[in-house]
C-alpha cells in the first residue's frame, strides 16, 4: 500500500514491479476542482452535502499545498512510467 485514507483504506498500492493503482486524483488542483464544482454541483452535494459551502476556505487554507503534493506526484509518476 502506497496511500491511504480514512473513508477508503487502499487509496493507491503496487502490485510487483509493474502494477500501480490510484483511488483518488492526484491531477485534481483548484482550478480542476472549481470546475467539478461548478459543473456537478448536485452529485457533489449528494456525497457531501457541506462540501461546497466549506471548499472556498479549504481551498484557501491548504490549496496550495494540495496543488503542490498533486503536480509531485505526477511528476513521479511521469518519471516512473
Amino acid at each position: 500500500m502506497l496511500a491511504s485514507g480514512a473513508n477508503v483504506k487502499h487509496q493507491a498500492y503496487r502490485i510487483g514491479r509493474a502494477v500501480y493503482a490510484t483511488q483518488f486524483h492526484f491531477e485534481a488542483n483548484r482550478k480542476l476542482v472549481e470546475e467539478w464544482n461548478s459543473s456537478f454541483p448536485d452529485t457533489i452535494r449528494s456525497i457531501d452535502p457541506d462540501w461546497l459551502d466549506h471548499y472556498p476556505l479549504l481551498a484557501q487554507k491548504e490549496g496550495a499545498v494540495a496543488d503542490a503534493i498533486g503536480a509531485a506526484i505526477a511528476r513521479a509518476w511521469v518519471a516512473q512510467i
